[in-house]
């Protein structure tokens, strides 16, 4: 008896031995589910994506206006299309200036035309939409024959640089941001100088990044210095310098203050309206934007940052103008041109 005690006493300890080690082995309750296994990679890869889904095709509504005058521009053509593409999307303006334009988020460039006739947008056509649930944007367009031409300056260099940033305005993060890079030159190694200036600072293209929350990214830029003009449209405006490197990308995050313009009337010396006076803008050696005199003389330029800018105003057969004005933050500057013109150059 006392022999089948003992046998029975160590079949019941050996069953609970065995549980003891499967509880310790598994570090988890007897009879729980088995642990999920990390298989690494190949996991991750299967794991279910937590992110929302892309986002579908929405509607983008842009307003078009005169860049001179702010009016609606209506039965404009307007065309968005992938860089590199055939493709467009297109719409058409209405009596309001509104066009809609079903697309999704990533990069398009838009061209415009109206009555067969090209337009020339006086702000950046190069778009990258990062969300497409933004504030109706507004395209300044002018007729071609209404857009001096642009200088003529040697291509960019290009590399495998990159610039990046951050812009607030009021402590907000805008929904749309303009950027113009300007390449100032190489650096030497080791240096964060400039070593060898090119003759002028060369603009790239404007880009425009819309729903982006003030975030930008801009890749295959040559290793060097830039100037970056930073724009939010109507809002704010600021200049800020960054350096990039094959290594490290260049940061040109800034808080911008609100938006300086300046505007005036173009006239000879006797009083006489000009129109199609060439007006440029510069700004630390920099020319932000040129604009032409509409037929009865006037002009102007928004979204310049606040400081001192030089002012250039041309026509053929006249005598230049170049004053020098200090634009304030959030006001516009009102700067009367002059120019000593012949009598044949001179509007009756």
């Amino acid at each position: 008896m006392s022999r089948a005690r003992l046998l029975i006493g160590l079949a019941v300890g050996l069953g609970l031995g065995a549980l003891a080690y499967q509880w310790a082995a598994h570090d988890r309750p007897y009879g729980a589910a088995p642990p999920h296994r990390d298989a690494g990679v190949a996991a991750a890869a299967v794991a279910p994506d937590a992110s929302p889904p892309p986002v579908a095709d929405a509607t983008v509504t842009i307003a078009v206006v005169d860049a001179r005058t702010g009016a609606a521009l209506p039965d404009v053509t307007v065309e968005l299309r992938r860089p590199g593409e055939a493709l467009a999307t297109t719409a058409v303006s209405g009596g309001d200036g509104l066009a809609g334009l079903p697309i999704t988020v990533g990069r398009w460039q838009l061209t415009a035309r109206r009555g067969g006739a090209p337009l020339v947008l006086t702000e950046a056509a190069d778009w990258t939409i990062d969300a497409l649930a933004v504030p109706d944007p507004i395209v300044r367009a002018l007729p071609a024959a209404d857009v001096p031409p642009p200088p003529e300056l040697p291509p960019p260099p290009t590399g495998h640089g990159t610039l990046v940033g951050e812009v607030t305005l009021a402590g907000a993060h805008p929904y749309d941001l303009i950027v113009t890079p300007f390449f100032l030159g190489d650096y030497g190694p080791g240096h964060p100088v400039v070593r060898d200036r090119v003759p002028v600072p060369i603009p790239l293209p404007a880009r425009r990044f819309l729903g982006s929350a003030g975030r930008f990214r801009w890749d295959d830029l040559a290793p060097g210095s830039y100037a970056v003009w930073l724009v939010v449209p109507d809002r704010g405006a600021a200049i800020v310098r960054a350096t990039v490197t094959a290594d490290l990308a260049g940061n040109a995050s800034a808080a911008l203050p609100p938006a300086a313009s300046v505007s005036g009337r173009a006239a000879d010396d006797r009083g006489a309206e000009l129109a199609a006076v060439v007006i440029s803008a510069a700004i630390d050696g920099l020319t932000l934007a040129t604009v032409q005199s509409d037929a009865h003389g006037t002009w102007v330029i928004p979204d310049l940052p606040a400081g001192a800018a030089r002012l250039s105003a041309s026509s053929p057969g006249c005598i230049g103008d170049r004053p020098t004005v200090t634009l304030t933050a959030g006001q516009r500057t009102v700067q009367a041109l002059g120019l000593l013109c012949t009598a044949a150059t001179s509007t009756p």
